[in-house]
């Protein structure tokens, strides 16, 4: 009697251990035939849940972002509703796991860089998955879309930064500039209404 396969599962697992091999060889060098040999799965299983290496890829994105965007809620919403309390525990989320989100960036970049090179890409699901996030931030933070959208640039940068110069560049500086910058947005969204 065959096995029962429960489908879902076997997807998730298979989109993390394909995040992990995304991450430690890049989107260019890893194809199906290679995830299929790391992953220990044949070609055609990988075939079966996945119809090439670009829906794989974007399932794998926005698994990630509703992974992040939870992770994000909890961190946050256990806390009083003050924007600076919850800046100063998105920021502290952030330092505790730069490592996991410089090589997803990394990751991403090459993805779109690709895609533009190859004029092949669709990069709607980063854009979207972006937004979902900065939307998500701004919900959290008490402010505007654009201000959720500016702290995720701004973390971005920052970190893509430290990834760059080996963490020379320290935190310390932006998050004081970040906390100025949100003082001002909620000192201003209150003078107006």
């Amino acid at each position: 009697m065959p096995k029962k396969v429960d489908h879902d599962k076997m997807r998730s697992q298979l989109l993390a251990a394909a995040g992990e091999v995304f991450a430690r060889y890049g989107y260019a060098a890893t194809g199906m035939r290679e995830l299929a040999v790391t992953l220990k799965v044949s070609t055609g299983t990988l075939y079966h849940y996945f119809s090439g290496k670009k829906t794989l890829f974007d399932q794998l994105v926005e698994r990630a972002i509703e992974s992040d965007l939870e992770e994000l809620e909890n961190a946050l919403t256990s806390l009083p509703s003050s924007p600076l309390s919850r800046l100063d525990a998105f920021l502290s989320l952030a330092r505790r796991e730069e490592v996991r989100l410089q090589l997803q960036m990394a990751v991403l970049m090459e993805y779109a860089r690709l895609a533009r090179d190859n004029n092949s890409g669709d990069l709607s699901v980063l854009r979207k998955t972006h937004i979902r996030y900065a939307t998500k931030l701004a919900g959290l933070l008490g402010v505007s879309r654009d201000q959720g959208e500016f702290l995720v640039h701004a973390l971005t940068g920052l970190l893509l930064q430290r990834y760059v110069d080996a963490n020379a560049t320290s935190f310390a500086p932006f998050e004081r500039q970040m906390r100025a910058f949100l003082e001002t947005s909620t000192k201003e969204k209150k003078e107006i209404t």
